[in-house]
């Protein structure tokens, strides 16, 4: 049986049985993988993918009903009195990584595939798939239909389609703590890049809001069947711990995203259709609001000993006027802006409880959102108008967010 590698798919299948093991090992509380051993799991016939060789694959430009419909068959879960823990996969394919995740004993395999042919091709070489393959488009697919609680995620992500995968995930981030997936290379790179990059992005800022980023391996074309014109790259993402970001998430979407859609121009002007009211409103006033609950909040060193305060291009008379007076001093030199770590009043009042994550998949550290503002939220703020997005990392768009929010700016 052929399975048709679909341009309109974005299909290039893994062939390379090493990187199939490293994947799958990459799962955190995971099971050694024996290298070179057949997969147990195979029902019928030879394996679909001999270690050293490549599938038959067929590579045409056809594409396939992308529109999800109604699971191919029923989601059941794991062999009773078997502690496991829940594990998606999407885009199984011709299941490479299919067949080691089938012998993992401490996962629950549950697999999404839009593809009918690959949804056939794993039914008839799979057995342990029986019970738990959907056909379905995952972009629309409600998960709550297949996991009732917590679930990680792994799959060799349909590259033209990779940065809508990640934005799924981050509606479910609270249910997500583990995130192992190959991707684009240059997508790889962006996600885990630092600010002050021209690579640095949307996907970087709202990913590292709540996760950890690790780069692991590089694999080339030649792993795969077609093989892609780009080099691909292994990541895997790791839940924070953090529970609240201490402002309105749906606004500091909007305030990154705005920014990055015109990253070559200042945040002032990137941002002047949500700051156009206030500014002008801030502008007519001699008596610049401040943050109604605040004292300080310092600024990123890569910020801070590039845009001083007191020199910050564009600064409207009334905030030089604000930053030259004693309620303006710098949060540096203030009792009142000592380290959050330092302080009980640092802790957000926004926070919620932890996430709860499976027995067997020990959620991260609980982080707190970050600290209250403690100082001039006007004025620091400000500063960062003053910037492009690309230097500004998570903490420095909160700051902005909750400007915004508060209108003080």
């Amino acid at each position: 049986m052929e399975v048709r590698a679909k341009k309109a798919l974005g299909q290039h299948f893994l062939t390379d049985q090493s990187i199939a093991r490293r994947i799958v090992a990459s799962l955190s509380v995971a099971s050694p993988v024996a290298a070179g051993g057949a997969p147990s799991v195979v029902a019928t016939g030879t394996p679909p993918v001999i270690p050293g060789g490549a599938p038959s694959v067929v590579s045409d430009g056809s594409p396939s009903d992308p529109s999800g419909g109604s699971p191919a068959v029923i989601l059941s879960g794991g062999e009773a009195g078997v502690e496991k823990s829940p594990v998606l996969e999407v885009g199984p394919g011709m299941g490479v990584l299919t067949q080691y995740l089938l012998q993992r004993q401490d996962i629950d395999l549950k697999a999404v595939e839009v593809d009918g042919e690959s949804v056939d091709y794993l039914l008839t070489h799979f057995a342990g798939m029986q019970g738990k393959l959907l056909q379905a488009d995952y972009l629309r697919l409600d998960m709550n239909r297949v996991f009732q609680g917590p679930y990680r995620v792994i799959g060799n992500f349909p590259y033209n389609i990779s940065s809508q995968i990640f934005f799924k995930i981050l509606e479910d981030k609270d249910r997500v703590p583990e995130v192992v997936c190959m991707i684009q290379k240059e997508v790889a790179e962006r996600i885990a890049e630092k600010p002050g990059s021209k690579t640095y992005g949307i996907l970087s800022v709202l990913l590292q809001a709540w996760y950890d980023i690790e780069y692991l391996f590089t694999v080339g074309p030649g792993a795969f069947a077609p093989p892609p014109k780009v080099q691909s790259a292994v990541i895997r993402l790791t839940r924070n711990g953090r529970t609240s970001l201490g402002c309105d998430e749906k606004l500091f979407k909007t305030v990154v995203k705005t920014a990055f859609n015109q990253r070559r121009k200042t945040l002032r002007n990137a941002l002047k259709p949500l700051l156009a009211q206030r500014l002008e409103a801030s502008a007519k006033s001699a008596i610049i609001p401040l943050h109604p609950q605040g004292t300080g909040e310092r600024i990123p060193p890569h910020i801070a000993g590039d845009v001083p305060l007191q020199s910050a291009p564009g600064a409207s008379d009334s905030q030089s006027a604000l930053q030259s007076s004693p309620a303006a001093a710098s949060p540096q030199s203030s009792p009142a802006a000592a380290s959050p770590q330092s302080s009980p009043a640092a802790a957000s009042p926004q926070s919620s409880p932890a996430a709860v994550f499976p027995p067997s998949f020990p959620a991260a550290a609980s982080l707190p959102s970050f600290p209250a503002q403690t100082g001039n939220l006007q004025a620091e703020a400000a500063a960062l108008l003053n910037l492009r997005a690309e230097r500004l990392g998570v903490e420095d768009f909160v700051l902005l967010t909750r400007a915004i929010q508060t209108s003080s700016l």
